[in-house]
């Protein structure tokens, strides 16, 4: 059904789809991966532009299969902004299929990303590592598939307050190629909100400022790297290289957290919450929320950050 309507919507852009060129009066048509890209556009576009996000909220981008109708509003959008998520190696080719004159604007220009944890830095010598079987065999080749970053590089770039103003600047470079007209709004828009992400920043640097040598968290996937970075924190995750924990890192992670006095986990809504119970029940650690992909991205990152301070300040 998918690739019928792939098909269709090639056909409908051959015969006279949709163009690049903005007028002064229309709305810039932008197509996201994620939500917190939608409100980054949201933000320097006002009304201005209409933003078609291709996962919706709650759900996996990993897994994610864009409906007819989001391929439809893709077909007539005048720009693309990637994310440079592994996933969206799969999906741009489709886009371009579609589109092949669709400009792409690549959020993470001028962004030097960093390496992802390795299982070495985390679990420390692997030789023990024991194979699964059955059900869990299963269940770690499709993992595996889904989640393996080839490049090894972490993509979540969007959680840092720091790597926010290029992703803004950016996207607002982006918004005045395409409609140069209106550009003085799009940089007072910038300007706007260029200031919030710098007030952000403050508050949360001066959430953590006060902590001492308990600055260490366990997540579940690998997301808050560079967030932990901004503020001199270290995420501890449970999913590395795309694979889960087996039943001998579990027991490292259970040690190192007793010995380091780690006492709170981040749990991503999209993950499964079996690994954060099982810990939360053998090591009591307590549970924090914290959903990387929140459409509201200013004042999540704040209460992610505000009650994971918290956390960690009550660490003995």
């Amino acid at each position: 059904m998918v690739r019928m309507i792939y098909a269709l919507l090639s056909a409908f852009w051959v015969l006279g789809g949709a163009c690049n060129t903005v007028a002064a009066a229309d709305l810039i048509k932008v197509v996201v991966m994620i939500q917190p890209q939608r409100y980054f556009v949201e933000q320097l576009g006002g009304d201005r532009v209409a933003v078609t996000v291709l996962v919706p909220p709650g759900a996996d981008p990993h897994t994610y299969e864009p409906k007819p109708q989001t391929l439809v509003e893709v077909s007539r959008a005048h720009v693309y902004i990637a994310i440079g998520i592994p996933e969206e190696e799969a999906w741009l080719p489709r886009l371009k299929s579609i589109r092949p004159d669709i400009p792409i604007v690549h959020q993470d220009q001028g962004i030097a990303k960093t390496p992802m944890e390795t299982r070495a830095e985390i679990y420390g010598d692997r030789s023990s590592q024991s194979s699964p079987t059955g059900q869990d065999q299963h269940h770690r080749h499709d993992h595996d598939a889904i989640h393996h970053h080839t490049d090894g590089l972490d993509p979540h770039i969007w959680l840092s307050p720091k790597l926010a103003r290029i992703q803004a600047e950016t996207i607002s470079r982006a918004l005045c190629t395409l409609d140069s007209a209106n550009c003085a709004d799009y940089q007072l828009r910038l300007d706007t909100f260029r200031r919030r992400i710098d007030d952000l920043h403050k508050r949360l640097t001066k959430a953590f400022e006060h902590l001492d040598k308990h600055r260490s968290f366990l997540v579940v996937h690998p997301s808050w790297g560079y967030f932990a970075r901004d503020y001199q924190l270290q995420q501890l995750p449970l999913e590395i290289e795309g694979k889960e924990p087996t039943a001998a890192d579990l027991v490292k992670v259970i040690k190192r957290t007793a010995d380091e006095g780690i006492k709170v986990i981040l749990v991503e809504p999209q993950f499964s919450q079996r690994f954060a119970r099982l810990l939360a029940r053998e090591s009591g650690v307590q549970m924090l929320i914290a959903d990387p992909l929140a459409l509201d991205w200013e004042t999540s990152l704040w209460e992610v950050g505000h009650q994971l301070a918290a956390y960690l300040s009550r660490q003995p």
